[in-house]
């Protein structure tokens, strides 16, 4: 009786080792990182191929580019199409990708480079952008310098005025489309934060798109001060309260309108925007990181809780808050 107990409990071990033997023998065959198979190259994340994109490659240190078919391209040195097919909530989509293989085959990325005689910039994917800014560092300045790339993605060294209009998907696939306005200096170096033009006095972002009924922070140094512009991209000089709509057009196929969002900012006499606590009128307002009144705010130091009513008016303050 004995015997057959320890036969038994062996065979029930057996059993029980082939059980778990597979599942981790199946946990260690899926596919991870490069691997080669008749001579070519594939990158695998989780046991998917991954395709059209790039993945670092530590051998060349750089940036690999993988086809549509997921295949590493390792062709000679020079421009590289790559077509792709993608859907969004039931839409398709068909893209072309520009991207530049250099001699070791990897791309460049996150870089203006001079190609022919043209200037083209690669975002850090390594594709090659259209219409929009991108930025060089300046060593000697130490600040940062950015330029526009065309619709043909070259820089566009024109002086003057440019319009870009963006094409945004959200999270809902619901598209819009916003225009922006740049204003380039004489090689294309675009213009940031405050500049006179024409007799007038636009606001530009650090990335050179002019603000429009919204406000953005101009870099004193050590500082930052915040300044609101007009429809026009003006800015906003009048003492008081403004309130900045800003609205774009969205069109998903399905539906199409317009999206406003509202701020609501206060200038001060000198030109710059209300920030934290501040009173107005003999009330208290807090203006937060978003420049429009807040409901509540904790203040760190004098561990007090402030409240505000819907108009953005302190209601009441909690003293000794925890």
């Amino acid at each position: 009786m004995m015997r057959i107990n320890k036969i038994t409990a062996l065979a029930l071990t057996s059993v029980m080792m082939v059980g778990i033997i597979p599942a981790a023998a199946m946990a260690d065959s899926v596919k991870q990182g490069w691997i080669e198979k008749d001579g070519k190259w594939y990158y695998y994340e989780d046991g998917f191929k991954v395709r059209s994109s790039v993945r670092y490659c530590s051998d060349k240190d750089g940036k690999c580019l993988l086809d549509a078919s997921g295949v590493r391209v390792d062709g000679k040195k020079g421009w590289v199409t790559i077509k792709t097919q993608y859907s969004s909530y039931g839409d398709k989509y068909k893209a072309s990708v520009k991207y530049y293989l250099k001699s070791d085959g990897t791309v460049y990325n996150g870089v203006w480079k001079k190609i022919s005689g043209k200037y083209y910039f690669f975002d850090y994917n390594g594709k090659m952008v259209k219409n929009t800014t991108g930025g060089v560092y300046d060593i000697d300045l130490g600040t940062s310098r950015y330029y526009l790339a065309g619709s043909d993605g070259v820089r566009i060294t024109k002086k003057g005025w440019h319009k870009v209009s963006y094409v945004k998907y959200d999270s809902f696939g619901k598209k819009s489309t916003t225009k922006v306005w740049y204003y380039l200096k004489s090689g294309g170096e675009a213009v940031t934060g405050i500049k006179k033009i024409s007799g007038k006095t636009y606001l530009f972002d650090r990335y050179g798109a002019l603000v429009q009924n919204n406000y953005a922070a101009v870099d004193k140094g050590s500082y930052y001060d915040f300044y609101a512009a007009d429809k026009n991209g003006e800015i906003i000089t009048k003492k008081g309260w403004h309130k900045l709509k800003y609205t774009s057009t969205y069109d998903n196929g399905r539906a199409k309108g317009t999206s406003t969002s509202t701020h609501k900012v206060y200038v001060n006499k000198d030109g710059k925007l209300a920030t934290g606590l501040k009173k107005i009128d003999g009330k208290y307002y807090y203006f937060g990181p978003l420049m429009y009144c807040q409901q509540s705010w904790l203040d760190q130091e004098k561990n007090e809780m402030h409240y505000f009513g819907k108009d953005g008016a302190q209601t009441y303050v909690v003293k000794d808050y925890n």
